[in-house]
């Protein structure tokens, strides 16, 4: 903080997962790398709604960095907003992909970051898959939705049945 004398600043690095090591990838990524500040937290979201993810950097004495992934979407992709029945989209529900012999799983949380939350809303990349065969939400309150034959490219909204419950 500038005021006890700390700066720490230092250029963003990016990283990418192969599975058997993390590639830093900061050179491939653009001029918002670059800036030099002193960054504490990240928010991922679709900022555009364009289906890639964006990012929102937390910069402690400035304002935040907004990174737009604007580097055109070559694959397939699907993004899902639950609306459960207690209006809290969802958080703590698990989500289940199905593509052929492919599964990926998300679950719904917050508090993801450092003086950030990711949006609530979940992305899968599907490669060159152009349709999702199955997909599952297994939701907090224990019911479970199954939809098949989803097409990619796509925001779907996923609402919890209501269920029966005695009194």
């Amino acid at each position: 903080h500038l005021a006890y004398g700390e700066s720490y600043t230092q250029p963003n690095q990016l990283f990418n997962n192969s599975k058997d090591y993390f590639k830093e990838t900061t050179s491939e990524a653009g001029d918002g790398f670059k800036i030099r500040l002193s960054s504490r937290g990240t928010a991922f979201a679709d900022y555009d709604n364009d289906g890639d993810l964006d990012v929102l950097v937390i910069n402690m004495d400035a304002l935040p960095t907004l990174l737009r992934n604007d580097g055109g979407n070559a694959k397939n992709w699907l993004s899902i907003e639950l609306k459960d029945q207690n209006n809290i989209s969802g958080i703590g529900s698990i989500v289940t992909v199905k593509i052929g012999n492919l599964t990926q799983t998300r679950e719904i949380r917050s508090g993801n970051s450092y003086a950030s939350q990711n949006e609530l809303r979940t992305h899968f990349g599907l490669g060159n898959a152009d349709l999702v065969d199955e997909i599952s939400v297994k939701w907090l309150s224990g019911a479970r939705t199954t939809l098949h034959n989803i097409a990619a490219r796509q925001l779907i909204q996923i609402v919890e049945p209501k269920t029966n419950s005695e009194n």
